[in-house]
């Protein structure tokens, strides 16, 4: 596991963090955040080791726990390129937000997936458990040293072992 204590880390909150976001704004900065990480090509480079692990499973079918899944736009897109390609991806995706769990539902419904999404804080509660893999993306680095390796620890427990983060360095 990294040790996060080696670098200064300067948190800075932002606009989704927000209790008190109105609904607008919250909708606002999910489309924002999608677009960001449509540029910044984080889907496809996660999609390469989930799709990996897929192939080397005999049924070619993945349970996926996603953490702080935002709008879920990461990962209905894997969701989406795994019906495509023809192997079952089941996702679970989580958020501490209500407003972006809506969201995730009415993406998937829009792109005729079946995902189940809750409404859940990571870093107050246990993570459901029983996944093949968890993964989080552009998410830790708003968190604490401490909260990091919690969170980390938690996800590692949730699944088979099997934990994929992706992140700002």
């Amino acid at each position: 596991m990294p040790d996060f204590n080696l670098r200064t880390r300067n948190l800075q909150p932002e606009l989704m963090d927000d209790p008190d976001l109105p609904r607008d704004d919250h909708e606002a900065a999910l489309r924002g955040l999608a677009r960001l990480n449509r540029c910044s090509g984080v889907a496809s480079a996660m999609y390469r080791r989930i799709k990996r692990i897929a192939m080397g499973r005999r049924d070619r079918k993945l349970t996926l726990l996603d953490v702080a899944s935002g709008s879920g736009d990461v990962p209905l897109r894997w969701a989406t390129w795994a019906k495509q390609e023809g192997w079952e991806l089941q996702l679970t995706l989580l958020d501490v937000r209500s407003v972006a769990v809506e969201e995730q539902q009415r993406r998937a419904k829009a792109a005729s997936l079946m995902v189940d999404s809750l409404q859940h804080d990571c870093l107050q509660n246990p993570l459901p458990s029983g996944f093949d893999m968890v993964t989080c993306s552009l998410f830790m680095h708003h968190l604490e040293n401490h909260q990091a390796s919690q969170l980390l620890q938690a996800m590692r427990t949730a699944s088979n072992g099997t934990v994929l983060v992706c992140d700002l360095e």
